[in-house]
């Protein structure tokens, strides 16, 4: 799911009731340059301050990302190395509620 469902208090609490959850962090200019890096420049096409806004954003859900189960910073690693982290992630998810 996109960040943007910890806006909706009603589904963010739904979605922290009913299900693990893990913050992929990472930093603004990697949340940045992640998007143009796949072809989208619509966040800085006419809009100088795009970077600002960005970091505004991550900066307000902050406090509601960190109630995640678990977090795992993506940045300065491989996608190999971020998925092998996720995957660990899932399984500690899995013996925790194991009977």
């Amino acid at each position: 799911m996109s960040g943007g469902i910890v806006g909706d208090d009603q589904s963010f609490s739904l979605l922290l009731e009913q299900f693990h959850t893990v913050w992929l962090q990472a930093t603004p200019e990697d949340h940045m340059q992640r998007v143009v890096s796949q072809g989208d420049e619509r966040p800085m096409v006419g809009f100088p301050r795009a970077m600002d806004e960005l970091r505004a954003i991550l900066e307000r859900r902050k406090s509601r990302y960190t109630q995640a189960d678990a977090h795992i910073q993506t940045s300065d690693k491989s996608v190999s190395a971020s998925s092998a982290e996720l995957i660990e992630c899932i399984r500690s998810f899995r013996s925790e509620t194991a009977p």
